[in-house]
């Protein structure tokens, strides 16, 4: 009996080529695998340390500018209640206050005198205390609005505890 070598060697040099495609096909899938993995970790990355802070800042200024804008537009409600250097508040005026705090969805509208005295308040609680914080006196007290954001759980500006994040504004209205 005679054995074709031929054909077995050429059957090993076959089985050889396989072998190496099988290698090289593992190397592409490894390193497409592995590009994929450092693409999804940089956007990750790239995510939280430029998208996430310009997205936040923009909703501050955004927010701000909202109630720069209600402030505004209460302030010449405001002024018109002024009388012989006191604000007084007129059941009219409280109504206004209550639904342009619905209609701008703000948390809570506080107005107070030169001296930083809470003179109304959408919190009872308010009305009377005195803000001795230097934000107030050395911002919003010369001209210039004011705001910070505050983390849910944390205490906002003037020591209250928040229960949801919010963006504290202080608008002046100065006649």
């Amino acid at each position: 009996s005679a054995v074709n070598f031929k054909n077995m060697l050429s059957m090993d040099a076959h089985n050889s080529n396989t072998t190496k495609s099988v290698k090289y096909s593992s190397v592409i899938v490894s390193i497409v695998i592995s590009l994929i993995v450092l693409a999804a970790i940089g956007m990750s990355i790239f995510h939280s340390r430029y998208i996430y802070p310009k997205f936040i800042d923009q909703l501050v200024e955004n927010t701000e500018s909202e109630a720069i804008r209600a402030g505004t537009h209460m302030m010449r409600e405001v002024i018109n209640e002024y009388s012989q250097s006191r604000l007084s508040f007129s059941d009219d005026l409280v109504a206004y206050f209550k639904a342009i705090g619905e209609d701008f969805r703000l948390w809570k509208i506080k107005v107070f005198d030169a001296s930083g005295e809470t003179v109304y308040s959408t919190s009872k609680d308010d009305i009377g205390k005195l803000n001795e914080n230097s934000y107030f006196h050395d911002v919003v007290a010369k001209g210039r609005p004011y705001t910070k954001v505050v983390q849910k759980d944390t205490r906002s500006l003037e020591g209250q505890l928040v229960n949801s994040d919010v963006v504290e504004t202080y608008v002046p209205m100065m006649k």
